[in-house]
């Protein structure tokens, strides 16, 4: 066999298979390049420590910051709350939990709120024994009906 010429014959050791490569989300540092990644961050902070308060505050971070980052950078916004209330606030991304290492994103709402302190399946049937059935309305709403007419 001549060794300049290319072999037809299949070699008897396993083949490497390729692995699939993650494509990258739209719109991240990933696709917009070495300059996107290093702009700060604009990330909005909302504190909902007490029933009917909300404390909102807008902060600029680094490329790269996680949610433990933003909330050592948010101290001014727990001024006034006691440190166990501050310990029992729960993390959450656009209204989903995270944990404190999630990179955050420019953009991206940050917010802590309490946890929740009854079922909500158990608040509805204490509603039900409170209030009784709601009364429902007897004709259906037409459509258009409560709207002005069109101009």
């Amino acid at each position: 066999m001549n060794t300049s010429e290319p072999s037809t014959m299949p070699s008897s050791g396993p083949q490497p298979q390729p692995q699939p490569q993650p494509e990258p989300v739209r719109g991240t540092a990933a696709t917009e390049g070495v300059a996107a990644a290093a702009a700060p961050l604009r990330v909005e902070l909302l504190v909902c420590a007490e029933p009917g308060a909300v404390r909102r505050q807008w902060l600029t971070l680094a490329a790269g910051a996680t949610v433990a980052d933003a909330l050592r950078e948010g101290r001014s916004s727990f001024a006034g709350l006691a440190a166990e209330a501050v310990d029992a606030l729960w993390p959450s991304v656009w209204g989903r939990a995270c944990v404190p290492g999630r990179v955050l994103a420019d953009g991206d709402r940050l917010l802590l709120t309490r946890g929740l302190q009854v079922d909500p399946k158990e608040a509805r049937r204490l509603r039900y024994q409170r209030d009784g059935l709601r009364p429902q309305r007897r004709t259906p709403r037409r459509r258009g009906e409560g709207t002005p007419p069109a101009v």
